[in-house]
């Protein structure tokens, strides 16, 4: 059971050109069609309407003249005259009296007072060291030679007359400690140089050496201690 095809058999081929003569007659009048097309339809062409720009003179008003008012001269005003100052009467200087002085005359049967005055110089004990002139020691020797200071106060009445001096020498080591202190040049008082060996045993330690310091792990020191006696 098959279809025929019906382009098939007797007669086909007349049917087959029919369909290609109408097929191609077709689109020869599309063809035709999209050619005469813009011929017939015409854009239709809006028109504006033009305004011209007229521009408007301004009316000018003639000027009137200024009307110039003439000044208003007031009449002179003549000043009255300044009354005359009478010169008040000065007051009649009375002389003062002149006072002389009268010099009193010492008496010479009081003895004279004496004044006798006590100037006490105070000398400040110095510190020597072999490193004093390392800058890396400078500013540990400020600071003992600070705190020697504060603690060096002797008294007085010890007999001695006029400046005397002791010398305390002493090892300082790393950490500031003092190991060991003796009295280096004696003042010939013995409690002179007690108290000047005193003052450095009070201190008992001292800001320890530098640490950029390290040639040495202890420092020599000497103190110089002044007194001024009567």
């Amino acid at each position: 059971m098959f279809h025929e095809w019906p382009y098939t058999g007797a007669g086909s081929h007349s049917r087959l050109w029919k369909m290609i003569t109408a097929s191609s007659a077709l689109h020869v009048a599309i063809l035709i069609g999209f050619l005469l097309y813009p011929l017939f339809h015409k854009e239709k062409v809006i028109i504006m309407p033009i305004m011209d720009i007229v521009q408007l003179k301004p009316k000018i008003r003639p000027l009137q003249p200024k009307r110039i008012q003439k000044p208003i001269t007031k009449p002179p005003t003549t000043k009255p005259p300044a009354p005359k100052l009478t010169p008040n009467p000065k007051p009649a200087i009375t002389p003062k009296p002149v006072v002389k002085e009268v010099q009193q005359k010492p008496d010479t049967t009081k003895p004279p007072k004496e004044v006798v005055e006590k100037v006490e110089q105070q000398v400040l004990p110095k510190m020597v060291i072999k490193e004093m002139g390392d800058p890396r020691l400078r500013m540990w020797c400020r600071r003992v030679q600070k705190i020697i200071e504060t603690r060096w106060n002797p008294p007085r009445g010890i007999g001695i007359l006029g400046t005397s001096a002791v010398s305390i020498d002493f090892k300082v080591i790393r950490s500031g400690a003092i190991v060991t202190s003796s009295v280096g040049k004696s003042s010939g008082n013995k409690d002179l140089d007690g108290f000047a060996l005193n003052t450095i045993e009070r201190v008992g330690k001292l800001p320890p050496i530098p640490p950029n310091f390290r040639e040495k792990d202890e420092l020599d020191v000497n103190f110089l201690f002044h007194y001024q006696g009567e």
